[in-house]
């Protein structure tokens, strides 16, 4: 897999920056999925329930994004945490 200019396979530990960028792009591109399944649901092109559907993961991307965030932003005090839990 490539992300952005980085291979990565299934062993490859992935610095955070990078995956709270890629998780950005992802909920970008749903979000834009949605503003297309929406337009498309209201020509009738595609059913109700593909957009119903692509609407419920949008919040749960989105929750993944800020916790991810967050452990980003607190990433030196999750470590010494753990550090003095040792």
């Amino acid at each position: 897999m490539n992300v952005k200019g980085c291979v990565v396979s299934s062993q490859t530990k992935i610095p955070l920056d990078q995956q709270v960028a890629a998780l950005q792009d992802a909920v970008t591109a749903h979000r834009s999925y949605v503003n297309t399944v929406t337009r498309l649901v209201k020509l009738n092109e595609r059913p109700k329930e593909i957009l119903e559907d692509t609407e419920r993961r949008l919040p749960l991307m989105e929750a993944a994004l800020k916790t991810l965030q967050w452990v980003q932003k607190n990433r030196e005090l999750i470590i010494q945490v753990h550090a003095k839990s040792s």
